[in-house]
């Protein structure tokens, strides 16, 4: 059976599973329809540039002057992990590939690694086509890369807290903050005024107060710089004290698979995209990559 069937068949199955029922993508009303809907319909090759980790740090350093302050310092690429010189590096680095989400490594203490895992690791991750994995069209075709960054840190030495906005039509309506992502995960949503949403999104609620934070206009205005006019995406943003971080930009968040608690969240979240219609959503593949919309 051809793959264009096929990997369809198999989100259909998983949404099923999921949720228990059948995702409408035909006229999605959901926010995780509405996601799915745009991974059958929506092959903008601008989706490839944004999860593309190496492809995107030149794309956001040309959406404004000054926004390659905001790309964490890049001190390696490459598609052999055996050339990575770790005696070079610093003492704390984040190491990823470059064409998938989730395969990352931290290392805080550059003298207590076990060079050998690492690069067994790495060759897993560039053998891997992450499209096989979890069927997001857009990572398909993104050439297999390691890419060692800055490690940034939040004072603590931990990962500072994950800035999560997710812009519809160019207005920031939701922020989700990931607290000790790498330890023990917890989340809170707001909206774009930081009043708390009374809902769980796949992760425990954080159960503590989290203060706006001081760069909270900033950080809704570079979140919607990015995003321009598109319908939807997700910017990704890190403060590490006074200062932003670009972190990723999600076109099919959560993979259309975001447990919403209460369920009915899942229609609030989607009410804020006004998706076209499937055509129009097809035609969208014949845009240019630097087209937001």
């Amino acid at each position: 059976m051809p793959n264009q069937i096929v990997s369809p068949l198999r989100t259909v199955k998983k949404y099923f599973f999921t949720f228990g029922s059948l995702p409408n993508v035909l006229a999605p009303r959901t926010f995780n329809e509405k996601v799915n809907a745009r991974k059958f319909f929506d092959h903008r090759r601008i989706f490839q540039t944004w999860v593309d980790k190496l492809a995107v740090r030149d794309w956001v350093a040309g959406v404004k002057p000054g926004y390659d302050q905001l790309l964490p310092v890049l001190h390696h690429v490459t598609s052999d992990p055996a050339d990575i010189p770790f005696d070079q590096l610093p003492d704390r680095f984040v190491i990823k590939a470059s064409h998938g989400s989730g395969w990352l490594r931290i290392v805080k203490d550059k003298a207590t690694i076990d060079r050998k895992a690492i690069i067994a690791e790495c060759r897993k991750w560039l053998a891997l086509n992450y499209y096989d994995v979890n069927l997001e069209g857009a990572y398909k075709n993104i050439p297999p890369r390691i890419l060692i960054e800055e490690f940034l840190d939040n004072g603590s030495g931990e990962a500072p807290e994950d800035y999560k906005l997710y812009v519809f039509h160019g207005r920031v309506e939701i922020i989700q903050v990931d607290v000790a992502r790498f330890g023990q995960h917890r989340r809170k949503i707001y909206d774009r005024n930081w009043q708390e949403q009374q809902v769980e999104l796949s992760v425990t609620t954080y159960a503590g107060t989290l203060p706006p934070p001081p760069q909270l206009a900033r950080l809704i205005e570079v979140a919607e710089t990015l995003a321009g006019d598109i319908d939807f995406v997700r910017a990704d943003l890190y403060l590490v004290g006074d200062r932003i971080y670009f972190g990723e930009m999600t076109p099919s968040s959560g993979n259309g698979f975001n447990r919403f608690t209460p369920a009915s969240f899942d229609a609030v979240m989607g009410a804020f995209w006004k998706l076209e219609s499937p055509p129009r959503l097809l035609l969208n593949s014949l845009r240019r990559p630097r087209d937001k919309a």
